[in-house]
C-alpha cells in the first residue's frame, strides 16, 4: 500500500499524477490526497481512494482507511503534506518511510527580481526551523524521512528503469496518462498575460500553454 500525499494539488498535479502512475505500474496499491475538485482527476490516475488534504481529520480518516495494510511508504508533495505523512506512517504496519518532494516552506511568491532577497530570507528561515522540526518529530514518531531529487534519477538504476522501460511502450499502449491535461490558450507573446492572470486565479488540473 503506498500513501500519495499532496497539498495544493492544482500547482502539483504534475507530480502527483507521475508519482501515483509510477506506484501503480510498479504494483502498489494507491490511497492519494487532493483537493475534492481533483477526485475525479485522481482516481483516474489509479488511486483506489482519494481524501481532501483539507480535512481536520486526515490523519485519523487516513489511518481508518489503512487500517490492517501493510505499507510501502508514503510521499509527501507540498508544502505541510510532510508532518501528516510521519503521524500516518509512525501508527502504521509496514515501512515506515515518507519520502520528501517538497521543503517545509514554500518558495512559490519568492520573485525573480527586484525583492528576491529580501522575500527569500524569511522562507529560508521556515525551511530551516521547519526540517528541524521533522528532524525531530519523525523519530518520536518511529518514522523515516528523506528529501528526493528528481535529478538522482540520471545517476542511479531508476531513470532507465522509467524513461527507457517503461514509459515509451506505456504511453504509447496508453498504461500511462500524460498528465495534467494540456490546453492550448492562445498563440504569441501577446496572449501570456491573460494567460498568466488566469493562472493567477487559480487553474485545477490543467496545463496552459501558449503557441509561438
Amino acid at each position: 500500500m503506498a500513501l500519495v500525499q499532496a497539498r495544493r494539488v492544482h500547482r502539483r498535479l504534475r507530480r502527483v499524477s507521475n508519482a501515483i502512475q509510477l506506484a501503480v505500474a510498479a504494483g502498489y496499491r494507491v490511497v492519494a490526497t487532493a483537493s475534492p475538485r481533483n477526485f475525479d482527476t485522481v482516481k483516474r490516475l489509479g488511486a483506489e481512494a482519494v481524501f481532501d488534504y483539507r480535512s481536520p481529520t486526515i490523519v485519523a480518516d487516513l489511518l481508518k482507511a489503512l487500517h490492517g495494510r501493510r505499507m510501502a511508504g508514503a510521499i509527501a508533495i507540498g508544502a505541510g503534506s510532510t508532518a501528516p505523512c510521519i503521524d500516518i506512517m509512525g501508527a502504521s504496519e509496514g515501512n515506515r518511510f515518507v519520502a520528501v518532494a517538497t521543503p517545509p516552506a514554500s518558495f512559490d511568491h519568492v520573485p525573480a527580481g527586484r525583492g528576491h532577497c529580501r522575500a527569500i530570507v524569511p522562507v529560508l528561515a521556515r525551511t530551516a526551523a521547519g526540517n528541524v522540526a521533522l528532524a525531530i518529530r519523525a523519530p518520536r514518531r518511529g518514522a523515516r524521512t528523506k528529501f528526493i531529487w528528481g535529478s538522482a534519477a540520471v545517476s542511479n538504476g531508476l531513470g532507465p528503469m522509467i524513461f527507457r522501460d517503461l514509459l515509451p511502450g506505456a504511453l504509447a499502449a496508453g498504461r500511462y496518462a500524460a498528465a495534467p491535461a494540456v490546453e492550448v490558450t492562445g498563440d504569441g507573446l501577446e496572449a501570456l498575460s491573460a494567460v498568466l492572470e488566469r493562472q493567477r486565479r487559480g487553474v485545477s488540473a490543467t496545463k496552459l500553454v501558449v503557441t509561438l
